[in-house]
């Protein structure tokens, strides 16, 4: 089973709210009472499988989202180092009733939108200066 990435929920969204602190770790809440949450794959998965791409010796963040009491969506980062501690962080998270997904925190980019080469987005009429990218 492949190994479960969280991304912290958007707070832009209506219902949301998100709260940052200290550097390396994090927290970010919604309101998810409109509808019943149901446990990720990732609650009962070996905390080995779910740490599986987390090197030796590699920082990582092990993110576990949970609701809380009020019924929002709790997301919190834990900083780890190597797969040892990211597998106990999990085994951790794991057994809390509230989780309902953990797993090593990635990034995620909007992929759909097409590539922008910096200096045209910074200067549209480049392309009718003539012979500017032979200059160096």
């Amino acid at each position: 089973m492949a190994a479960h990435a969280i991304a912290e929920p958007n707070a832009a969204e209506p219902n949301a709210t998100a709260t940052a602190s200290a550097p390396g770790a994090g927290e970010s809440s919604a309101d998810v009472t409109a509808q019943p949450v149901v446990p990720d794959a990732s609650v009962n998965e070996d905390p080995q499988q779910v740490v599986a791409e987390v090197s030796p010796g590699e920082p990582a963040k092990i993110s576990v989202a949970k609701v809380d009491e009020a019924g929002k969506l709790v997301v919190t980062t834990t900083p780890v180092i190597g797969p040892e501690q990211a597998a106990n962080a999990v085994a951790d998270a794991q057994q809390a009733p509230a989780t309902v997904a953990v797993g090593v925190a990635a990034p995620v980019r909007i992929s759909a939108l097409p590539a922008v080469e910096a200096t045209s987005a910074m200067d549209p009429g480049r392309w009718w200066q003539w012979a500017l990218n032979d200059l160096r």
